[in-house]
Order: C-alpha cells, then structure tokens, then sequence
C-alpha cells in the first residue's frame, strides 16, 4: 500500500475540534514531488502537513535507505461534523505542480457523542429570559472595577440580566444529570466574584440554601454587604481546603474558574469539589472547549488535539493573582483525567453563554 494510518485506529472516537493523525506514505519515484500530506472527509479539507519526517521502522521494513523520510504527523479539524457521527478520513497528498492524488489509505472514525436520552430544553429560552422583567433589576450593581474583574468590562444592568441567563443554561445541565437544580438543598456558586450568577436566585425558584465562594476577598465582601439575603458568602484560599464539611452541598456549579487555572491547581481543586459534594450530587463546570479551542493559535490548537489540555499566561488582571490565566480543555482529555473524581453525565458544547462548554458531572460514592 501507498499509504498506511498508524492513529487514529479504526472504530476509535475522536474530538472532530481537533485529533492527531499519524501514518506514513511512500510513492517510490515520485516521494521527492510531494508538497504536503493532507487529510480530507469526503470534499472537506480536515488538515496537512508539510513536513514529512523520518521513519526508521517504515524504512526498514520498505528496504528504504534510513534517511528516507516517509512519516507524517497533522492534525485532523472537522467542527462540521454532527457530534456522534462517522467520519471517513482520507490521506491524499498534494504534489509541487498543485494537482491531488486520490485516496491513499482511508478509515473510518467516530466523533465523540452520547447514546442517552436527548438533552435538556432551555425551558425558558435564553430570550425569554432577556424579555422579562425580573427582581434582580433592583440589585445593587457591584462597582465597575469588580465588574471588570469578574466579566472583562463594564456591563451595567447587562450584568444581572446576563447572569440570569447563565442560570437558566445551569439549570438545564443539572437537569441533564436529572437532579433539578430547584430542589437541591445546599447549592454553591464556586467563583462566585461579585454575584454575577448568584444574584439571579433573586428571581430563581430554588428551594435549598445558596453559597458563594471566590478566592477575591473584595468581591466577597461586596456580596456579602449588598447580596446578603440571596445567600452565604465565603473568601476561600487559593489552594484548598475551604471550610466546607464533607458532603455539605448536593449542587455545584463553576462558570469561568477552570478556564483560568494551571492544570495541577485544577486537580488541587476537583478533588476538593468532590469532597464537599455528597455522593449522587452534581458538578457542572464550564471550560474553553473544542470550539474555543479551534479558534486559538496554532501552538494551542496542537497541544489541545495532541495533549487535551494547554495552559497560557498574559497580563495580569488587577486584583486577582497571577495564575489566573487561561486553559483550554478537550473532551477527550475531560474523559479521561476528570472522571478519576467524577462520573461525567455530559459536556454541553457551548452552553455557557453561548461560548463555554458546560460539563456535567455526577460524584459516585467512595
């Protein structure tokens, strides 16, 4: 054969946001004409590489002189395709003078989807929610440089009316996991700020207690001074423990807080997650996605695809410490490193405002 795939491996499930794809080619006479390798789905381009690398194994087995070089490696992108769906990858190359081989070798992949019952409704609908007039309106707002602290801007009356809408996308992932999230009886904001979310329970039927924590003292005292009949709030430490007991919460959820930190602080955190969760309660917490992901620069795009995980710092926004930077996460990578602390139940692509992934998971008993 012309071509041979070494990953992914037939029937494997992959990330359609981005999964590595390694083979190797050889078209005896006519290897030196080739420009790049590409991976194509039918008449979609999905990735290619330039730069065909050095295959010992491949050489000795072809009886090819060791310096040949036959391997590729690339990344496959295939956003496009219908979550659950197969996809048929093809290795073509392209050659100097423009024109495209056929198929060299092909498989047939499956991307990431779930077989369970269909998600949940937004029951009310994100403009229903942004139609309506609500008791939130008469919240104090937290003053601008907590604003920007939490949101990146200034959004003023956005700022509740937004959060609403984050609760309701919330509560329909709570309800994925069918634990609703208006009958649980501890319920915590983790990353709490300035109330962004919290402050909707003002107009949210719930009928267990509500805590806020942040690792900013300032946006807690805040709410604690202008929220403080929504809920309980506490300045919890950059590293845990927090002061919660075992089991206290049978609902947890995380916007914006794991798309910022470094990876073992995450872990440092999820094991805590799950020691203040009670066995059968529910974590959601959203991430930077697939989608998200897919929209960052090539370096991040390769080390989500190959690694599932990348991690980058910037400028440090005032007031919050300088880890507090920016993640990105794949599926694959939440199947397998987050549920050694829980049971995933779903991932909710772009649920969270529209942009972040929400992750859906159930704490087992120990």
């Amino acid at each position: 054969m012309p071509a041979i795939l070494d990953a992914p491996a037939l029937g494997d499930v992959v990330d359609r946001f981005g999964f590595p794809v390694v083979g190797w080619v050889w078209l005896g006479v006519d290897q030196e004409k080739i420009a790049a390798v590409q991976l194509w789905c039918g008449a979609t381009l999905l990735g290619e590489t330039d730069a065909l690398l050095s295959r010992p194994d491949v050489c000795a087995a072809l009886g090819l002189d060791a310096a040949s070089r036959t391997g590729f490696q690339a990344i496959a992108h295939h956003p496009a395709a219908a979550r659950g769906s197969e996809i048929e990858l093809a290795v073509r190359v392209r050659f100097r003078n423009g024109t495209l081989s056929d198929s060299l070798c092909a498989r047939s992949v499956r991307s990431f989807g779930f077989d369970e019952a269909p998600l949940a409704a937004l029951v009310p609908t994100d403009d229903d929610i942004r139609a309506r007039a609500f008791a939130l309106e008469g919240l104090p707002l937290p003053p601008e440089h907590l604003q920007i602290r939490q949101v990146a801007g200034v959004w003023g009356r956005l700022f509740y009316r937004e959060g609403h809408v984050i609760l309701n996308q919330i509560r329909s992932a709570f309800d994925d996991a069918a634990r609703p999230l208006s009958s649980a009886t501890a319920i915590l904001d983790f990353g709490c700020g300035c109330g962004r979310v919290l402050g909707a329970f003002a107009d949210f039927p719930h009928s267990g207690d509500v805590w806020g924590c942040d690792i900013d003292a300032e946006a807690i005292a805040w709410s604690t001074a202008n929220l403080g009949h929504l809920g309980r709030f506490y300045a919890n430490p950059s590293l845990p423990p927090t002061c919660f007991a075992n089991g206290q919460f049978d609902a947890i959820y995380s916007v914006s807080v794991f798309t910022h930190l470094p990876e073992e602080l995450q872990f440092a955190w999820l094991t805590e997650l799950r020691r203040i969760l009670r066995p059968g309660g529910v974590l959601v917490a959203s991430i930077h996605g697939g989608d998200y992901s897919s929209k960052a620069d090539a370096g991040v795009r390769a080390e989500v695809a190959t690694r599932g995980f990348a991690y980058r710092t910037g400028p440090i926004t005032a007031g919050l410490p300088d880890f507090y930077m920016v993640a990105f996460h794949s599926e694959a990578y939440i199947r397998t490193k987050w549920t050694r602390f829980f049971e995933l139940v779903r991932l909710r692509e772009r649920l969270i405002h529209s942009a972040h992934d929400a992750v859906v998971m159930r704490r087992t008993p120990d």
